[in-house]
């Protein structure tokens, strides 16, 4: 019987030291999973943090760029919350896009009234330089047009003088 219970002892001892041995390595293999999850946590926490930032800078663009638009009459984006994410940021660029889109029409608006206000300038410029060297000149020549047979030469002409007109009104960027 005493052999019977050694051979137990020794199998008992044996399933032991193999316990204690699978223990220790699923202690190991739990350390390297508890390492690994801290890692992949940190680098989740960073790709969060840059979408997040990703997401500000569109916001933060498109304000700036909804802004620049007030002057030309367009209401400014309203951001209410600071996005988490990029997905969050969308609906603002989608405004600012819708903007955008606006904008031409709005420009074409400007730069024709414009365009009409400088021409009425230059107008007034000539005919007032010529009305005051000669207050009996007849302003009909003006309003009938140029005649075909000498336009050209006519055209010719004045070429320098146009040029040197145009300049004086060249648009300075301090006049905008």
């Amino acid at each position: 019987m005493e052999q019977p219970l050694a051979r137990q002892r020794k199998s008992l001892k044996t399933l032991k030291e193999s316990a204690v041995r699978k223990e220790a390595s699923l202690q190991e293999k739990a350390r390297q999973l508890e390492a690994a999850q801290a890692a992949l946590d940190a680098q989740v926490r960073k790709l969060q943090e840059d979408q997040r930032m990703g997401a500000q800078r569109i916001i933060d663009w498109a304000c700036e760029a909804s802004s620049a638009l007030v002057p030309l009459g367009m209401s400014p984006i309203q951001v209410t919350e600071p996005p988490a994410s990029i997905a969050d940021a969308l609906s603002v660029l989608n405004s600012a896009s819708d903007r955008l889109r606006r904008l031409e029409p709005i420009l074409a608006g400007h730069l024709e009234a414009e365009g009409r206000e400088l021409c009425r300038m230059v107008a007034e410029y000539i005919l007032t330089c010529l009305q005051s060297h000669d207050p009996a000149i007849s302003q009909a020549p003006v309003v009938d047009g140029p005649m075909a047979e000498t336009e050209a030469t006519a055209r010719e002409s004045v070429r320098d003088v146009v040029d040197f007109v145009a300049a004086y009104f060249k648009r300075e960027p301090a006049d905008s």
